[in-house]
């Protein structure tokens, strides 16, 4: 059976003037992924597939 595991991306900064699409994390941002992602290799085994946006906080 396969699993489908939706995750959306942590907190981002918004300074003026930079694109969306060219936002990074927040240091809070930062340390929710680095949380969310411990949890997750732990919890469910390796993607077969990984589909993301190609938005740079969403890439972190």
């Amino acid at each position: 059976m396969a699993t489908l595991v939706l995750v959306r991306h942590a907190k981002a900064d918004r300074p003026p003037g930079l694109a969306d699409i060219d936002r990074d994390l927040s240091t809070r941002g930062e340390r929710d992924a680095a949380l969310v992602g411990a949890f997750l290799a732990g919890a469910i085994p390796p993607p077969g597939v990984l589909l993301s946006s190609p938005a740079r906080r969403a890439r972190r």
